[in-house]
């Protein structure tokens, strides 16, 4: 699995009402409305088991990048890995175009390699 820039704490992001309140528009409602929702959707709350990578800017003003690194330290029992690109912001990580792409493409190829 590879996330590039993701909201992997659904909970967090409706606390902080990311990208207005997205997540609740995602998943049908609040916490308290739909916690089952939040339950079987939630990264954070999902035992995953399969090698995780996370790629995210350092400087993205949209997913605080404290999501990916609390996500990891969270997960210390699951395969997780957490390539954080200087001076990339949100967008930076999925545009092909962008000076962090190589990173990225990086970080693909090479999990690709380790399956």
């Amino acid at each position: 699995m590879i996330s590039l820039a993701g909201v992997v704490d659904l909970q967090r992001a409706y606390e902080l009402h990311l990208s207005n309140d997205a997540v609740v528009e995602f998943l049908g409602g609040t916490p308290a409305a739909v916690a089952d929702h939040y339950r079987e959707a939630d990264p954070m709350r999902l035992a995953i088991h399969t090698r995780q990578w996370l790629v995210h800017g350092a400087a993205d003003g949209m997913v605080p990048p404290a999501f990916s690194k609390d996500y990891v330290k969270a997960k210390m029992k699951e395969d997780v890995h957490l390539v954080a690109i200087a001076g990339a912001g949100h967008f930076e990580v999925v545009d092909p175009r962008s000076g962090a792409w190589a990173e990225v493409e990086k970080v693909v190829v090479d999990s690709v390699g380790k399956a």
